[in-house]
């Protein structure tokens, strides 16, 4: 009699589920881990484009069909950047930032031999210095432009 309770007070051992309990540390490991990938392959630290170089750029104009781009030699390196379509530029205080297309034109290693379009650019400027000149400029040579929004605006 004491052996048909203790049979009947066991309960069957369970199975473990085949995919267990970690599949949600699995899933969120994978989810971490594409982000920062995605992150790592974006390139999203602007380029440093200086003033004189944009203003040259610029006053080369906006059209299509034309030659404009100006060679920018970094000052640390021996680098040679290639800056060309300048777009959506942002007028700020302190900085312009925009985008444009850059070409590594030295040194040519295989990574550089294809222009990357849409890179962002930032450049060093004083607005309250300029009293509207650099403005002039892209309106004579018929670019786009908006300024940065107000803080807290």
């Amino acid at each position: 009699m004491d052996q048909k309770k203790e049979a009947a007070r066991k309960t069957p051992e369970k199975k473990p589920s085949p995919f267990g309990n970690n599949v949600v540390w699995y899933l969120l490991a994978l989810g971490v881990g594409t982000l920062v990938l995605v992150s790592l392959l974006q390139n999203t630290r602007p380029g440093r484009l200086p003033l004189s170089d944009l203003k040259r750029l610029v006053a080369l104009g906006a059209d299509p069909d034309g030659p404009a781009h100006v060679d920018v030699v970094e000052e640390s390196t021996d680098r040679v950047v290639r800056y060309s379509d300048i777009d959506q530029l942002i007028l700020g205080p302190y900085e312009i930032t925009g985008t444009g297309t850059v070409h590594q034109i030295k040194p040519d290693d295989d990574e550089s031999l294809q222009p990357t379009a849409n890179t962002p650019f930032r450049t060093n400027w004083r607005a309250d210095a300029d009293a509207g000149a650099f403005q002039k400029l892209l309106d004579d040579n018929k670019f786009r432009y908006s300024f940065e929004e107000a803080p807290g605006g």
